[in-house]
């Protein structure tokens, strides 16, 4: 046990995480090099397969299921005529932002088709919470497994989501070393 604490310790301190991050890594990378399926780590770990997936992608853990996020969608918000964002799969409209019609500056985002709504007090703010939703949903909404969800923050578009952990190439080598 020792041994296994000093790694998970190591870990953290090489991938700048904490001890239990680290410490999930470590499980997921064993079920992993058990020929454990994603959903069984999923179920182990008793979390959604979308929580294991992002461990799965921040860490480059690959399952027989789940490859890893090697080549994601990607997906951009654009801005529209009068404020309005929307977000593309291909031609089709998979989400949008609109301004809530009160003058507040505040924004509401959602899913075409669905009916949460994603509130915020800026576009980007609504734009970040939606995006957030899409992602943990994609196999549903779009039938990939991963995606990568680029929109407006501070200006500039930048990746929204998901959030990994860390700096998955730092984090790999800390695990995989």
């Amino acid at each position: 046990m020792d041994n296994d604490v000093k790694m998970y310790s190591q870990v953290a301190a090489a991938a700048g995480v904490t001890d239990q991050e680290a410490m999930v890594a470590c499980y997921m990378l064993g079920l992993s090099q058990a020929g454990k399926t994603l959903d069984e780590a999923a179920t182990l770990l008793r979390v959604t397969r979308p929580i294991a997936r992002r461990h799965a992608r921040s860490w480059s853990i690959r399952f027989p299921d789940y490859p890893s996020a090697a080549a994601p969608v990607f997906l951009t918000w654009e801005k529209e005529k009068r404020g309005r964002w929307v977000l593309l799969d291909g031609t089709r409209e998979l989400a949008d932002a609109v301004s809530d019609g009160k003058g507040t500056g505040c924004y509401v985002a959602r899913i075409i088709g669905h009916s949460a709504r994603y509130d915020g007090s800026s576009a980007e703010v609504a734009i970040a919470r939606c995006s957030e939703a899409i992602e943990e949903s994609c196999v549903h909404l779009i039938g990939a497994e991963d995606v990568a969800i680029l929109g407006p923050r501070k200006g500039d578009i930048v990746r929204l989501a998901p959030t990994d952990i860390g700096n998955p190439t730092t984090l790999a080598r800390a695990l995989h070393s």
